[in-house]
């Protein structure tokens, strides 16, 4: 069974995915390559969406950044899709409108497959970006075998029956940063080309508007305010310039 990857590897990766967010976050037209494409044929977890459920004068990527809508709202199967609760924490100061209460989040995982996987990408409404390989509606998904993955990478062959389960590989969370989403044009370009190399890559459709914060950055216009904050909560505060 494969364990793990190359630390230095992964290390390589992990940074040059770093490198590409602040272009997304901030510009969501431009963003930079995080590498090039690896030697695994790539598949990802279902998002299928219903672009007729998109209302007047609005586009998908509304619903996938969190513009007062969310991407549950256009999933056509959520059941055949990575979607679960989170509980809010018990803050009624920074998460007035939902503390306490469970709220619904998604998410997409793209995964080294099988050179064989004949599953057709999928075109994103609005964007036409495509999700390579996508899991169908009601499918399991087909991760790439032990077997398949040590002979991608000229590594030894596992022993039979081990050779022919899904191998094990390692996790990557990819956070899509200020602003966008998982599948915004550029983000979803860099969770393939990890996948492409080896990894399993995770992203959370994570817009705070979910859980209701007051004020998630926290801005203080003056020491002041941020003083009386501290003091008033107690709390250790992040602070941006």
């Amino acid at each position: 069974m494969i364990e793990s990857m190359d630390s230095n590897r992964f290390a390589a990766f992990a940074f040059a995915a770093f490198l590409a967010l602040p272009a997304a976050a901030y510009n969501h037209v431009n963003s930079v390559a995080p590498t090039v494409q690896g030697p695994f044929n790539v598949a990802c977890s279902n998002v299928t969406q219903d672009a007729s459920r998109i209302a007047p004068g609005l586009d998908a990527t509304d619903y996938w950044e969190g513009r007062d809508h969310y991407v549950t709202e256009l999933l056509a199967d959520p059941g055949s899709g990575l979607v679960f609760n989170v509980r809010v924490p018990f803050d009624p100061f920074v998460y007035p409108g939902n503390f306490g209460r469970n709220v619904q989040f998604a998410a997409i995982v793209c995964y080294p497959t099988s050179k064989f996987n004949n599953d057709p990408d999928y075109v994103l409404p609005t964007s036409g970006e495509v999700v390579p390989h996508m899991q169908p509606i009601g499918a399991a998904p087909k991760f790439i075998s032990a077997g398949d993955y040590a002979t991608t990478l000229g590594l030894p062959q596992p022993l039979p029956p081990t050779a022919n389960i899904p191998a094990k590989v390692p996790f990557i969370v990819y956070s899509h940063g200020l602003g966008g989403s998982p599948i915004s044009s550029g983000y979803l370009q860099v969770m393939a080309t990890l996948a492409s190399h080896g990894y399993m890559v995770g992203g959370v459709f994570q817009q705070y508007r979910r859980l209701m914060a007051k004020d998630p950055e926290m801005r203080f216009h003056n020491a002041t305010e941020l003083l009386a904050e501290l003091e008033r909560t107690g709390k250790t505060i992040g602070v941006h310039a």
